[in-house]
């Protein structure tokens, strides 16, 4: 299960180098992207302090109601909204560029991923605001990457400089 190596990953990375650190943090662009967002819900009990998914091609939606991949119902997956409530408890930034709006062959053309919008930027706002409104208190946040289209480099970047930001605070408060 590749949602189980990053955990491993962790695990040995941590202990190899004697750390301390008890968290980390993940980014992912386009594909990337639509791991993190998953990955978020699927490993509840994951040690990430910030996920970043930035300029998703479509997500899965908060919505037990919907089949999965788009929404979580399948006949496998036990699920009730505390665990949509608990997946709204994750720091989650959902990043957009401004300029990611071109309708692309790369952009997945189905009747349920357009009904989150037709491009990336308006799937982006769909889904923050589909969780927003079942849970208003969500730590998630969308953040718009100005003048940005689908540039993994330039969101990189933009992430880079919030994980700064963060950090930066998070030893001020120390």
């Amino acid at each position: 299960w590749s949602f189980q190596i990053v955990e491993n990953i962790f695990s040995v990375l941590q202990n190899g180098v004697d750390s301390s650190i008890g968290y980390y943090d993940m980014f992912g662009h386009s594909s990337g992207a639509q791991f993190v967002q998953r990955f978020t819900f699927f490993v509840p009990s994951s040690r990430i302090r910030l996920a970043i998914a930035a300029n998703a091609g479509w997500y899965t939606l908060p919505d037990l109601n919907t089949k999965f991949p788009y929404g979580l119902k399948h006949p496998k997956l036990n699920l009730t909204d505390a665990h949509l409530e608990s997946w709204s408890k994750k720091y989650l930034l959902i990043m957009r560029g401004t300029k990611n709006t071109k309708r692309t062959a790369q952009v997945r053309q189905t009747k349920l991923a357009d009904e989150q919008g037709p491009n990336r930027f308006e799937r982006a706002e769909y889904m923050f605001k589909m969780m927003k409104s079942k849970y208003p208190k969500t730590n998630w946040r969308l953040v718009d990457a100005p003048d940005v289209g689908h540039s993994q480099s330039k969101m990189a970047e933009m992430a880079r400089r919030m994980l700064r930001l963060i950090n930066s605070q998070d030893k001020k408060n120390r």
